[in-house]
């Protein structure tokens, strides 16, 4: 597909949907890491999930870069290009930090 045939506006659209959502169940998923954090006596056993819960807060920010990025492109900026491939980037974050917190909880 040629970058002359995309239709900007819905793309915007559909990062901005996605990266919101995204965002919003990450929070989530950081307030189980948080508990399991808190459940903890030792520093040695919580290092691996303060790790992890400072991940899942950075790509919670790279995601709502995306959604200003998105609204921005929508209303009066064009940073299409740099929110699509931060979108890209935010999710092959999610995919190898769901890996990694796999790995941490089933050890």
């Amino acid at each position: 597909m040629a970058a002359q045939s995309m239709d900007r506006t819905a793309i915007m659209a559909a990062i901005l949907g996605a990266a919101s959502a995204l965002a919003g169940l990450l929070v989530v998923f950081e307030g189980f890491l948080i508990t399991i954090y808190s459940g903890f006596d030792t520093a040695t056993a919580k290092a691996p999930y303060k790790t992890a819960i400072w991940v899942v807060v950075a790509i919670v920010v790279l995601t709502m870069a995306d959604v200003l990025g998105a609204t921005s492109t929508l209303v009066w900026h064009d940073l299409f290009w740099a929110t699509v491939w931060g979108f890209v980037a935010a999710v092959l974050f999610v995919m190898v930090g769901a890996v990694a917190v796999a790995k941490l909880a089933l050890r």
